[in-house]
């Protein structure tokens, strides 16, 4: 079929392009699907595609394969067939749906839970996993910009990250957890170079710091729902807020280009609302 030959173009776009490999699989996936269901590219089947992708799937997985099905559109409207690229041009991109914001945080690990954790890994010497938990919750670095990690950046107190778009960004590491996996480090006679490592001495992936936090989850018998990397960044985050409520400085220590993002700190997780409820609706 024509249209799903290119589709087979479209993917080899994306991989020139550098995507990632679940990128690539996500996009061509929701193209595929739409091609299979409506065979034809018009207002209507566009419309038609959109009603049963809400019909089907959540609003977040929704929007992702609008988003997907967008992107084909404008890589179509240079394609070399004059006659399709016309078809294509002539079409409006598909509005995303709203999401419904919550006005709670959800699966955030808590200062109890973190402490617990830090706990285990010093009384188990697993010191490598002590300083990788501490060093996710005292930078507020992202998991990705994590593992990018080196001991010059504890000498020096800082690491800076340049994003894809050439924005330049510092993440401050405290100084006493500086000194502190300085220490541990040149003891396992690591002095320079990446530190965010694997047990075989590689450097650990996101997925693979993911899989280890569950495993400690279900070591230590804690919930397994607020044991990602994210949730630590969260933590990171309400913590500073506490201590220091400028949310502006937030934003730029995490690295948000727009504050909104930065004030979902301000909202309490769900179980801390519960508590606040049932302290204050005593009539």
């Amino acid at each position: 079929m024509k249209l799903m030959k290119t589709v087979n173009d479209y993917e080899d776009y994306l991989r020139n392009e550098h995507r990632a490999e679940t990128t690539v699989r996500a996009y061509t996936y929701a193209v595929r699907q739409y091609i299979r269901l409506n065979r034809s590219f018009s207002a209507s089947a566009l419309d038609k595609h959109k009603l049963f992708l809400i019909e089907s799937y959540k609003p977040q997985t929704v929007n992702q394969k609008i988003c997907s099905i967008n992107h084909y559109l404008d890589f179509m409207r240079d394609c070399k067939d004059p006659e399709m690229a016309e078809t294509f041009r002539s079409l409006k991109k598909l509005r995303q749906v709203k999401l419904q914001q919550k006005f709670y945080l959800e699966n955030i690990i808590s200062d109890s839970d973190f402490n617990y954790l830090k706990n285990k890994l010093l009384k188990d010497e697993n010191y490598r996993w002590y300083y990788i938990v501490r060093l996710m919750t005292c930078t507020g670095a992202r998991v990705s910009e994590l593992i990018q990690m080196k001991y010059e950046h504890l000498e020096a107190g800082y690491m800076e990250i340049c994003s894809k778009a050439g924005k330049t960004r510092r993440i401050l590491i405290p100084k006493s957890l500086c000194n502190d996996a300085m220490r541990y480090y040149q003891s396992v006679g690591i002095t320079s170079g990446f530190i965010i490592l694997n047990s075989q001495g590689g450097i650990i992936t996101p997925r693979g710091i993911n899989a280890m936090l569950k495993k400690f989850a279900f070591r230590y018998k804690m919930n397994d729902h607020t044991m990602h990397p994210h949730a630590f960044r969260h933590l990171y985050a309400q913590n500073f807020l506490k201590k220091c409520p400028d949310i502006s400085l937030l934003a730029d220590l995490l690295g948000h280009d727009s504050i909104e993002t930065t004030r979902v700190y301000l909202k309490k997780t769900g179980a801390e609302q519960q508590k606040l409820i049932n302290k204050v609706v005593t009539w």
